[in-house]
């Protein structure tokens, strides 16, 4: 009788070799992301760059009643740019207990005080609207 764990190495590899390509496809895995949940209407997405630096870019779309909420983990001294591309009238607002935002028309930032925070980004829409949000992470 044959284990599971006995299978055929040929399987073992192809099996090893579909893992690797989905994790270095792009739009496969995202590093960032460290826990996510979907409701009838508002989607939540807890972000980190903790283990990956490059820019963080989340695409969806939002109206009516659905709202889009991402939340970023950040450490004092931490700096987030976070800029907005849409089409139709989707637009967001950033909050923060633990930091300060300034902002300059479609651009905000964000600076991390506290010893930790995590500051809420709402996407939202009137009627309805296409978007790509751009978060990058920097030092003061």
């Amino acid at each position: 009788m044959q284990k599971a764990c006995d299978s055929h190495p040929a399987q073992i590899l192809k099996l090893l070799a579909l893992t690797a390509l989905l994790v270095f496809i792009p739009g496969c895995s995202n590093r960032h992301i460290i826990y996510h949940q979907t409701a009838l209407s508002r989607d939540y997405t807890y972000v980190t760059f903790s283990r990956d630096t490059a820019p963080y870019v989340h695409q969806g779309q939002v109206g009516g009643e659905h709202s889009t909420f991402i939340k970023v983990l950040g450490f004092q001294g931490d700096c987030f740019t976070i800029e907005m591309q849409q089409k139709g009238d989707a637009g967001f607002t950033v909050y923060t207990e633990g930091g300060q935002i300034e902002q300059g028309g479609s651009l905000y930032r964000v600076s991390v005080n506290a010893l930790s925070d995590l500051f809420t980004i709402e996407i939202s829409a009137l009627n309805y609207g296409d978007y790509a949000l751009t978060i990058t992470k920097g030092h003061d």
